[in-house]
């Protein structure tokens, strides 16, 4: 039996007198073809088209653009990809050498330099490309549903749905999120703050969202951001518009403002961040446990220092209607900790101290822990409600 290499042989020696060829006789070389390579019509036929699209006097070698990111290269874009938790192109294209460094201390890290630079090379279009490539064999995630109910004292708060370019660091948006696919009964909720100007973004997680509970988690919240809060604009939520967090913040000089009932635009900036923080990394996994309130603040903490000092994050700077449709320009994408040292008002002391504190963290090791212990905090939570059931 001919192998292979001597059949194609075979079959590029008859190219061009099949391609001079009538009908006819076209039939009658397929014929012959077919009783000396033991190969169907179909298949010489295959074949002659290959040999025809390599052939050096039919086509130029090599026709066609050149393969640049092959696979090795797709998939060393994708474990960085992966370490910034499946981010948009826009957010990893400014972090990805730092992510990549991160993964070169791996001991079973094992990518070609090759490899790195085209990585390193690879414009925005080609990664969001790949970046889509990934995301469609993953599946589309549906959508959770909103757990904030209007509150009834609503005159307490001043309404402010204005431009926030001029606030300054220190004014930031508030928002609770619950951990569940139900709202009934006791539960985990996500207190979420994000400072506006640098969306430098906290999260903690509480008990239930009552007005002590949340006035207590917002006291430790203020406690992990580096600078003094000056203002915060929650959502009209009963949680939120009562004497309680009100008085606190008339006491420590803290400017209170409240967006509209059912606009979300106006929190937008810490809106967008419970989808991409709280929701990325948590899900809707119903937290009812509450004796794992602390471990569950202790990965929320890991989560915060990733998030701030890994993550990149893009600012709106015009929204224009046009044909009954809003285009958006964005910023350069950056990472919060970033933009921190884009802003005067943040005193020398503050940028040192963030300084320190970045070189102190590794992206990888970082996700490694943070994946760990959000695993072994599952498995707790199912135990937990086993012996509960």
């Amino acid at each position: 039996m001919l192998n292979f290499e001597i059949k194609m042989k075979v079959i590029r020696e008859n190219l061009n007198k099949y391609l001079k060829a009538s009908k006819k006789e076209k039939g009658k070389i397929l014929d012959e073809l077919a009783d000396i390579l033991n190969l169907s019509r179909e298949q010489i036929i295959r074949n002659f088209r290959k040999a025809q699209l390599h052939d050096s006097a039919s086509f130029k070698e090599g026709r066609g653009r050149k393969e640049i990111y092959n696979a090795e290269v797709n998939a060393l874009l994708k474990k960085i990809w992966e370490l910034s938790y499946r981010t948009s192109g826009e957010l990893l294209e400014p972090v990805k050498e730092e992510l990549l460094n991160s993964l070169k201390k791996d001991d079973k890290y094992n990518y070609s330099k090759e490899a790195e630079e085209l990585v390193l090379k690879m414009s925005l279009g080609t990664i969001k490309n790949r970046i889509k490539y990934f995301k469609d064999k993953e599946g589309k995630k549906k959508k959770g549903l909103s757990g904030t109910t209007p509150s009834q004292l609503k005159k307490l708060i001043p309404v402010y749905h204005g431009d926030w370019k001029d606030k300054g660091v220190g004014y930031g948006q508030l928002d609770t999120v619950w951990c569940g696919w139900s709202i009934a009964g006791d539960f985990f909720w996500a207190l979420n703050y994000v400072d506006i100007t640098v969306y430098w973004s906290v999260f903690r997680f509480q008990w239930n969202k009552g007005q002590i509970a949340t006035l207590n988690n917002f006291k430790e919240l203020e406690k992990q951001i580096p600078w003094k809060i000056k203002g915060i604009h929650p959502d009209s939520g009963g949680e939120f518009i009562n004497w309680n967090l009100k008085e606190y913040c008339d006491d420590n000089d803290i400017e209170m403002t409240r967006s509209r009932p059912n606009k979300k635009n106006d929190n937008n900036g810490v809106e967008e961040r419970n989808g991409h923080v709280i929701r990325k990394f948590i899900g809707y996994r119903r937290l009812e446990c509450k004796e794992h309130l602390v471990l569950w603040n202790a990965l929320a903490f890991k989560i915060n220092l990733f998030v701030n000092h890994f993550k990149a994050v893009r600012r709106t700077i015009e929204k224009v209607k046009v044909n009954n449709r809003y285009v958006r320009k964005f910023d350069k994408a950056k990472t919060p900790f970033q933009r921190v040292f884009e802003e005067k008002s943040i005193s020398q002391d503050i940028k040192d101290k963030l300084i320190k504190e970045h070189l102190s963290l590794d992206p990888l090791t970082l996700k490694r822990e943070i994946d760990k212990m959000i695993i072994t905090l599952i498995n707790e939570d199912k135990k937990c409600n086993q012996k509960k059931s």
